[in-house]
């Protein structure tokens, strides 16, 4: 939608450029004929006089306004996010929330969030599992070829496994979270500035 809502403008001012050629190529020969006279009239004066009209000061500075660029938009004020299982992020602003699919949501996909670009994503999963406690989780993370365990870390005094997910272009974080493992996914995992909001995103984390 962001790119539609981007061409409109461009659209418009087309519209308007075919509008205006059209009106020219469809003037009756009276209208061009005193066009013409009008055209005529206009550069006779200018030659008695030697000098071409100049704007008022006034007009000037109307066009000037007009013309001018408008003002960047303020960026949408962080959000802090509580969800139904007991935790807190705050996201940023211009955040939005996805759908997730039945199939996706029985794989343990609760929530899918991103930047509204279709190209940055924060999923969390919130699984059934028999990993009973932090060690569990990071031994079973460090068993799994697929995965690769990059740290430790702790968020509001709750300890998480951090590892990339080389095929999903994905750095996760996972905890045990009541009888669950909680993780969080941020892709692609590729991009440095991406990679700093999921930072901040993550030091942001709240247990209820």
């Amino acid at each position: 939608m962001k790119k539609l809502y981007r061409l409109t403008p461009l659209i418009l001012a087309l519209l308007m450029l075919s509008a205006s050629a059209l009106a020219e190529a469809t003037e009756t020969p009276a209208q061009t004929e005193a066009v013409e006279t009008e055209a005529a009239e206009a550069d006779a004066a200018e030659a008695q006089t030697g000098e071409a009209t100049l704007p008022d000061p006034e007009e000037v500075e109307a066009l000037e306004a007009e013309t001018a660029e408008a003002p960047a938009e303020t960026a949408a004020a962080p959000v802090e996010l509580w969800f139904d299982a007991g935790f807190a992020l705050t996201l940023p602003g211009d955040w939005v929330s996805y759908d997730v699919a039945d199939e996706d949501r029985a794989s343990g996909l609760e929530y899918a969030l991103g930047d509204g670009s279709g190209e940055r994503y924060l999923y969390i999963y919130l699984a059934p599992t028999t990993l009973e406690d932090f060690d569990a989780v990071s031994g079973a993370i460090e068993a799994d070829a697929a995965l690769s365990r990059t740290g430790s870390l702790s968020f509001d005094g709750v300890d998480f496994v951090s590892f990339i997910d080389a095929a999903q272009n994905a750095s996760c974080c996972a905890t045990r979270w009541g009888d669950s493992l909680l993780t969080f996914c941020f892709t692609p995992q590729d991009v440095p500035d991406f990679m700093l909001t999921a930072t901040q995103i993550m030091e942001s984390f709240k247990a209820q």
